[in-house]
């Protein structure tokens, strides 16, 4: 009976934690989604659900302390997890559809080669050696060293948005479009088509004496210019 109690209580535990494994993956999800959109994106949007996704981790480490159960009112830091082991009920290479909807699609069957991946309670070697790499230099490197590398990356960061400013600025005084037309030169061609001001008269062509002669043809004038040029003439 006893026994009993504990498996209910432990598939309640691990009901709350795919609840909030699910929330943080569709959290991620809509994040991704902000990203990959950014420039459409409200920055205060993406702001808000950054803190959405921050609080959905928080709240996933305090029911991992309480070990899954949201009414255990002290955390036992998962002992009652970690006094219940995961064993595989049965192995196959058939692919089973019901794990594909669950895993949607990641995993297609319970085999050998998935089964040491996903039960796994510690990570690969590399990981940890990396995370103990990390924690070492963390631990040997002293405050006035951390200091200076914080101000000489902060000097360079100064530095990167001075250039980009300037950058900026020049790209921009490029870019302004130059005064192509003079506002008064305007006002006069105005002027002008308006009112006829500023414009030189055609100069008039030669009067024709008005004797009661009758006026000579261009062509008899052109022929007795003609004769008078010629010195053979006599």
């Amino acid at each position: 009976m006893q026994s009993e109690r504990g498996d209910g209580v432990v598939s309640q535990a691990i009901l709350h934690l795919e609840q909030k494994a699910t929330d943080i993956k569709q959290t991620i999800q809509q994040l991704l989604y902000m990203l990959d959109f950014q420039d459409k994106v409200r920055w205060p949007e993406m702001l808000d659900k950054f803190a959405t996704l921050a609080n959905d981790m928080t709240q996933l480490q305090n029911t991992l302390r309480r070990s899954g159960l949201p009414t255990v009112g002290k955390d036992d830091y998962g002992i009652l997890l970690k006094s219940h082991l995961v064993v595989p009920s049965r192995l196959s290479l058939d692919i089973d559809p019901a794990l594909q909807q669950t895993t949607e699609g990641r995993v297609a069957s319970w085999n050998h080669d998935v089964l040491p991946e996903y039960l796994r309670t510690k990570p690969d070697t590399e990981i940890e050696n990396d995370e103990k790499a990390i924690l070492n230099e963390k631990t040997q490197k002293q405050f006035e060293t951390c200091q200076k590398q914080i101000q000489t990356l902060n000097k360079h960061i100064d530095s990167l948005i001075g250039q980009l400013t300037e950058s900026s600025r020049q790209s921009s005084e490029k870019n302004q479009e130059t005064k192509t037309y003079n506002d008064m030169d305007t006002r006069q061609l105005v002027k002008a088509i308006m009112n006829g001001e500023q414009l030189r008269p055609n100069q008039s062509q030669p009067m024709q004496p008005s004797g009661g002669g009758k006026a000579i043809p261009p062509s008899r004038q052109t022929t007795k210019a003609a004769a008078a040029s010629n010195p053979y003439q006599r």
